[in-house]
């Protein structure tokens, strides 16, 4: 009996084909990367976001147990960092001690991961609160903040400036000067934590609505480092 065997036939991609495939997977990339960098991006200014949140929340913390003073408002003796903030009125230039105003809240913390933001480039987490230092800092703090004053600032993204800038390491938040983000961590945005607990996003047209008084000092101490 005579049996009838079936043969397949395989056909290689030629080269002009396989050329074609890759230039069409090179333009899907091209079109999805910017879109995928974008949302990278978001991510890591709502985890700094929620990390601000955090921070809030070790400072409430703080504040209730310590006769509603934040750190910033409370003596060394008496666990704030009060001192430290008197002493860098003091500086005529810049000062590298800002790290003191989060030491306070090592008990309420526990890690130092929070005061670093997930978008930074050069700044990491230091080992524990003992080893702190400006650079293991993301973020500047308000140190007129007061709970009575919802408004007041308590916390900020370091990339913030203003014009002019009479001192490198404190920012004087009022009328007549123009705050801008930079473009270092969060690309001309930044988050602002207030005293109430809530953090907002800003650009760098949210200054422009923000009412300054001008018998109610907000000053920032930045985390400047050499």
């Amino acid at each position: 009996m005579k049996t009838i065997s079936s043969t397949r036939t395989s056909r290689a991609f030629t080269l002009v084909e396989l050329l074609v495939v890759i230039a069409i997977i090179a333009i899907l990339a091209a079109l999805l990367l910017p879109a995928l960098e974008g949302a990278m991006k978001r991510a890591k200014r709502i985890w700094c976001e929620n990390n601000e949140r955090q921070i809030g929340l070790g400072l409430h913390l703080f504040m209730h147990e310590h006769n509603s003073h934040f750190p910033t408002g409370a003596t060394v003796a008496e666990g704030g960092a009060k001192e430290f903030v008197e002493r860098g009125y003091l500086v005529a230039g810049p000062f590298y001690f800002s790290y003191q105003l989060f030491k306070p809240l090592s008990n309420e913390l526990v890690q130092t991961k929070l005061l670093v933001c997930k978008s930074e480039q050069v700044r990491e987490p230091a080992d524990n609160f003992g080893t702190l230092q400006n650079s293991n800092i993301s973020y500047a703090v308000g140190v007129q903040a007061d709970f009575s004053k919802p408004d007041s600032v308590l916390l900020a993204d370091r990339n913030l400036s203003r014009t002019p800038l009479p001192s490198p390491t404190i920012l004087r938040m009022t009328d007549g000067a123009r705050f801008w983000w930079t473009a270092e961590l969060h690309e001309l945005k930044g988050n602002v934590l207030f005293a109430d607990g809530h953090v907002e996003e800003w650009n760098n047209f949210s200054f422009k609505a923000f009412k300054f008084n001008p018998n109610d000092p907000a000053d920032l101490f930045l985390p400047t480092v050499k």
